[in-house]
């Protein structure tokens, strides 16, 4: 009665922390800066709903489906964004009930609670397990085969449900066979055989699975006209935000010190049990499967092509596997010495509990208001039928975006120009109203750069939009798309520069919000004030006789006037391994 009494007491604490965790991965999802590949992942999921890449075979992923949906009827770029992000919080957390479902331990028990609250302070699925990542929906499949193999009792239903979810897997992430194959050859032919049943007949319905969802995705996919596009998917290589090896082992030992010390120390056992006992300590039902996955998981983290965030996460899971096998064992025995309780617990908060909590704080130092706001005003300055966006990592889904590589896999690869077409002829081709820089927008070539400062005016570092500056009385300039105009005098256009930017500054302006002074000149021989104006295409002159430079804005659609957007940093803007 006791022992009842005590589980249900940490059940309420560990429900309790649960609880807490999972309101603040909530904030986390809904608040966290976007990834350049989750942009890729929204953005390729919109055009291929939308029909703008009918001409094209761009790769599509399983995962990409249900943003398919989301995406074919979204007109605000933030919602869609939320709504997919939305999805993949839910998917992490999916991910946590099966990774502790995976060690096998009963429910209502001690251990299961220990191993469910493990897994939810595991760093590496913190940093980037809701991000909306195709490996995460592999880390679903690789955890559900795992559970229906792992235990060597998996009959005739349960490998044909593990060959379904193989073909599921391999259509998410192109390099899914680098971990399915040796798990389902594992599970099949090394694991003890149940009752009476072949190994060929458990090989037999593997394989009938994988083709029966095969053919369901043929046909299904077919239906959807997205075929084609997930079918190049499967030969695509993996998209790499790839760090440079340090940075890999000082994120593992700075955000999961205990993980590593485990899972390092479960090695080193079994090479020694190996020594000792032979081969017999490589059998299925000992801890060959994994170690296995975690070598797997390793080589992949380190050798290329790699997406090295969603590889992490992979081999996070399979190695809090190993640690857990092998650490409950060892925290089992010393547990019952009362002089090494203190230690333990010590250890736990130190290696672990501090770590975590350190990486949860660092993932919320880095926001997505900038992009969110990027993405609003974008929308606010275009017409989705007439007007263009040179967004070249794909943060405006919505907006009809002028460089499609982008949103391939491999964009990343290549410069922005790899089209065969540098960047100033597709802009003097098909003028974007607004461009979105980043740090690809540092490998166009000069004459490039050039072609945009020459036609392009900076709200920010990382905001641009079609205009001019001109020297004060006047001069001539050159539209290149028609729309709406607004000139004014510079100080007042609210460009990069005209306004205070820090609270330093704004603290040392008297007046930052002084009243403006009317514009007054005239545009093509005619009277023309600081409201917006239709300008058509050709050259334009525009005079004054105010003491300030003049500068013709775009104010797209609706905007009577541009806001302040802040300096920014389009080098910023993405960052990967923050």
């Amino acid at each position: 009665m006791k022992r009842k009494l005590n589980l249900l007491w940490v059940a309420a604490i560990v429900l309790g922390m649960v609880t807490i965790f999972f309101k603040h991965s909530l904030e986390l999802a809904a608040t966290r800066a976007y990834a350049s590949e989750e942009c890729t992942m929204v953005s390729g999921a919109r055009l291929l709903a939308t029909g703008q890449m009918a001409n094209f075979e761009i790769p599509a992923s399983f995962y990409q489906l249900p943003l398919f949906w989301l995406a074919r009827e979204a007109t605000q770029s933030v919602d869609l964004f939320a709504s997919a992000r939305i999805m993949a919080f839910l998917l992490f957390w999916l991910n946590l009930l099966l990774l502790a479902m995976a060690t096998g331990v009963p429910l209502r028990s001690w251990k299961w609670l220990s191993a469910f609250l493990g897994v939810a302070t595991l760093s590496l699925l913190w940093e980037f397990g809701f991000e909306i990542r195709p490996a995460n929906l592999l880390l679903t499949g690789l955890l559900l085969t795992w559970t229906v193999l792992r235990s060597g009792r998996a009959g005739i239903g349960g490998c044909v449900f593990a060959g379904a979810v193989a073909v599921v897997m391999q259509f998410t992430v192109a390099t899914a066979w680098i971990y399915i194959l040796p798990l389902t050859l594992g599970g099949l032919f090394l694991s003890p055989p149940k009752g009476r049943t072949a190994r060929w007949k458990t090989a037999l319905a593997w394989v009938a699975g994988a083709l029966g969802m095969l053919l369901v995705f043929r046909v299904s996919l077919a239906g959807l006209g997205l075929w084609s596009a997930c079918w190049t998917g499967l030969g695509e290589g993996v998209p790499s935000d790839a760090a440079p090896l340090g940075t890999i082992l000082a994120r593992l030992l700075a955000g999961s010190p205990l993980l590593v010390a485990v899972s390092l120390a479960a090695l080193l056992s079994v090479c020694l049990d190996w020594l000792r006992r032979g081969k017999t300590v490589l059998a299925w039902t000992e801890v060959l499967p994994e170690v296995g996955m975690v070598l797997i998981a390793c080589a992949v983290v380190l050798l290329p092509p790699s997406d090295q965030p969603g590889s992490l996460v992979i081999l996070a899971a399979f190695a809090f596997l190993l640690a857990f096998r092998y650490g409950s064992r060892v925290v089992r025995q010393l547990w019952s010495v009362p002089v090494f309780r203190p230690v333990l617990v010590t250890l736990l908060i130190f290696t672990h509990l501090i770590p975590f909590l350190l990486v949860v704080k660092r993932c919320g130092n880095r926001l997505n208001f900038r992009q969110t706001n990027l993405m609003e005003l974008t929308e606010e300055l275009t017409d989705p039928k007439a007007d263009w966006v040179l967004d070249p990592i794909g943060l405006v889904p919505t907006r009809a975006n002028l460089e499609y590589r982008s949103q391939l896999p491999r964009a990343r690869e290549a410069d922005i120009s790899s089209t065969g077409m540098r960047v100033g002829d597709q802009l003097s081709t098909r003028p974007a109203s607004v461009i979105i820089p980043n740090h690809q927008m540092d490998w166009p070539t000069e004459a490039d750069h050039e072609f945009i400062r020459e036609h392009y005016v900076a709200l920010g570092d990382d905001f641009w939009v079609l205009g001019h500056t001109l020297p004060k009385g006047g001069g001539v300039f050159e539209v290149v798309h028609p729309g709406r105009y607004r000139i004014s005098y510079r100080k007042q256009s609210n460009l990069l520069g005209t306004y205070p930017e820090s609270l330093a500054e704004m603290m040392r302006k008297p007046d930052p919000k002084q009243e403006e002074t009317p514009f007054v000149g005239t545009l093509d021989g005619a009277a023309v004030s600081d409201r917006p104006v239709q300008l058509t295409v050709g050259t334009h002159r525009v005079q004054s006789v105010g003491e300030d430079e003049i500068a013709v804005v775009w104010v797209g659609p609706r905007l009577e006037k541009l806001p302040q957007v802040g300096r920014g940093d389009h080098r910023r803007l993405f960052v990967n391994w923050y």
